[in-house]
């Protein structure tokens, strides 16, 4: 089910079940999705395009999305992606093998999509699930990308990853920026495959936004907001904390991806999870690079604790269950 909010609309937090459909222009659609699928945006017009897709365990609603909103798959003619990881391309596959449609990203990620590259897409690193597929077009830094009336220049904003890219409308002063900036927070840094300097990048693309005029962003996670100078103002704190206490840093990577491997199992023990999490390469490295030791268990446990406290977790009959980041603020 989607609710529909006309242009201009403000953002809300979606009730269980129903993602939220604003129109930002004509025939351009921002999709509201929740927290293991990353939002997306749906063009109607003579070339339909998709901007993200979605974790691939969302498909099937994406398609309903799709089809609320009068398109079909095999209609798609573009699908347009801010960056690969799997909450944003899980249903590239499928509906390119349904539309032939052409795939346009940044020339980082396209070359670790042509070259099957499992780490650097993150899949493997977290145990996520994504298929490779073809890709046709690279979008430079400072390119435009049309859709419609709407021309959007191309902003390469590395940090959360390597090959991502915002999008932004100067003359309607829009701004779509994925994982780079949220309401409030920002994707995760993962600096084993990104690099240790990736606070200091994620930095860096934070000061390119803050320069933007902008009257309203659509996040890749969470809902629209206003206030870009308050959202980069409360980033750049985290970063900057980040910077002085690298444990922080370590923490919320460990949080961020502990939820999102709730959300997409559904729930798990304690034990079950710490299991889970042990066979995955990044857990152990991770311990290991802030905390300098071998025994995660100690960090596990005293990062359970802290979500449940925060409302980010809930335990009920021994299962962990993660509760939507809208809701619980973690």
């Amino acid at each position: 089910m989607i609710l529909l909010v006309k242009a201009g609309g403000v953002g809300i937090h979606n009730p269980p079940g129903v993602s939220m459909a604003e129109e930002i222009g004509a025939g351009l659609f921002f999709i509201g999705r929740d927290w293991l699928n990353a939002n997306h945006f749906v063009f109607l017009g003579p070339e339909p395009a998709l901007i993200d897709t979605g974790y691939a365990q969302g498909h099937e609603e994406t398609l309903a999305e799709l089809a609320a909103l009068g398109l079909e798959p095999a209609a798609v003619k573009r699908i347009i992606l801010t960056h690969t990881h799997a909450d944003h391309v899980g249903s590239v596959r499928s509906i390119q093998e349904t539309s032939a449609c052409r795939v346009s990203l940044h020339p980082i990620s396209r070359h670790y999509v042509e070259t099957r590259n499992k780490w650097a897409t993150w899949w493997y690193y977290y145990d996520h699930e994504a298929e490779f597929f073809p890709t046709h077009e690279s979008l430079e830094d400072g390119q435009e990308v049309r859709l419609g009336a709407m021309t959007f220049q191309v902003l390469h904003l590395p940090g959360h990853a390597a090959g991502m890219i915002a999008l932004f409308e100067p003359r309607e002063e829009i701004l779509l920026s994925s994982d780079a900036l949220w309401e409030d927070d920002l994707g995760v840094l993962t600096p084993r495959i990104e690099g240790l300097d990736c606070v200091f990048r994620a930095l860096e693309s934070l000061d390119r936004l803050a320069g933007l005029k902008v009257r309203k962003v659509y996040p890749g996670h969470g809902r629209p907001f206003e206030d870009l100078a308050g959202a980069v103002d409360r980033a750049r704190s985290k970063l900057e904390r980040f910077i002085a206490e690298p444990r922080t840093q370590g923490l919320d990577q460990i949080k961020k991806i502990i939820v999102f491997t709730l959300l997409r199992t559904g729930g798990l023990p304690a034990h079950s999870l710490f299991g889970h999490l042990s066979e995955c390469p990044w857990f152990g490295e991770t311990i290991s690079l802030f905390f300098g030791n071998d025994r995660p268990r100690p960090i596990f446990d005293q990062v359970i604790d802290e979500l449940i406290q925060k409302g980010a977790l809930t335990a009920e009959e021994a299962v962990l269950t993660a509760v939507p980041r809208a809701q619980a603020g973690f």
